[in-house]
C-alpha cells in the first residue's frame, strides 16, 4: 500500500489531500500543529503527527516514530 506524507493537514489544502489520498487506498502521515485537528484526522483512520516544520530538529525524529508506529 502506498504512503504519503502529508504537511499542513490540519487544514485547508492540506487537509483536503490528506483526506482525498486516504480515501484512494494510501497510508497517510498527516502533520500539523493544531492538536484537535490532528484527533479528527486519526478517527477517520490516518496516521497523525503534531509537527512544526520550523524546527528542523525535530522532524526527523518526530517521522521515525510515526513510521516505526504504522
Amino acid at each position: 500500500m502506498p504512503r504519503a506524507l502529508v504537511t499542513g493537514a490540519t487544514s485547508g489544502i492540506g487537509r483536503a489531500i490528506a483526506l482525498a489520498l486516504h480515501a484512494a487506498g494510501h497510508r497517510v502521515i498527516a502533520t500539523g500543529r493544531n492538536p484537535a485537528a490532528l484527533e479528527e484526522l486519526a478517527a477517520q483512520g490516518l496516521t497523525t503527527l503534531a509537527l512544526d516544520l520550523s524546527d528542523p530538529g525535530g522532524l526527523s525524529s518526530a517521522l521515525a516514530k510515526a513510521l516505526a508506529g504504522e
